[in-house]
């Protein structure tokens, strides 16, 4: 079993230790630097951003800088309804 398997599974793992982890927090820590260097006006610009970054968005967003995440896929954003606990 590899690294990322581990992860999935909520055992302890090494990311450190797998390369195709390493490869998708760079990837990651790359979008977050361009998020949050991407002028403020620019909100078209940053949600798309966000939309390559996180794993689901279902509505517009907007994350204040500085925003940081180890992967990304693995954040989903919805929008809560009132009658949801």
């Amino acid at each position: 079993m590899n690294e990322k398997e581990k992860r999935d599974l909520g055992l302890l793992y090494d990311a450190n230790n797998d390369l195709e982890l390493f490869r998708e927090r760079e990837k990651a820590k790359k979008l977050c630097y361009k998020y949050n260097n991407i002028e403020t006006s620019k909100i078209q610009e940053k949600e798309n951003l966000l939309k390559i970054l996180l794993g689901k968005v279902e509505e517009k967003i907007l994350i204040e800088p500085n925003f940081y995440c180890d992967y990304g896929y693995n954040i989903e954003v919805r929008k809560k309804l009132l009658y949801e606990s």
